[in-house]
């Protein structure tokens, strides 16, 4: 399990991760989006955060860079993106 500081690392990147979805409006984007999360998901495995990896692949699943079209998912991943989040602090709160 991650300690204090690891969680807080956890924390900026999932913010950051909200931010450039939200402002995801091209292909491009997407795509750093789309690794920025997979390398997210490799460094809670790392760290044993195996719930809250879970909900990062689970993210994965359903994110689909478009070349033409406006994120299909976006209100989805808005909500996990923020269960994500509250999950991060729980842990942080909680001290675990």
């Amino acid at each position: 399990m991650a300690d204090k500081i690891g969680m807080e690392k956890f924390l900026k990147e999932i913010e950051e991760l909200y931010e450039l979805h939200a402002k995801g409006v091209n292909e491009e984007k997407c795509r750093e989006f789309g690794k920025r999360m997979a390398d997210l998901l490799s460094e809670l495995e790392d760290a044993r955060c195996d719930d809250i990896a879970n909900m990062v692949m689970d993210s994965l699943g359903y994110c689909s860079p478009k070349t033409t079209s406006h994120c299909e998912t976006e209100q989805r991943q808005k909500a996990k993106l923020e269960s994500i989040k509250d999950a991060v602090l729980r842990k942080l709160k909680d001290g675990s």
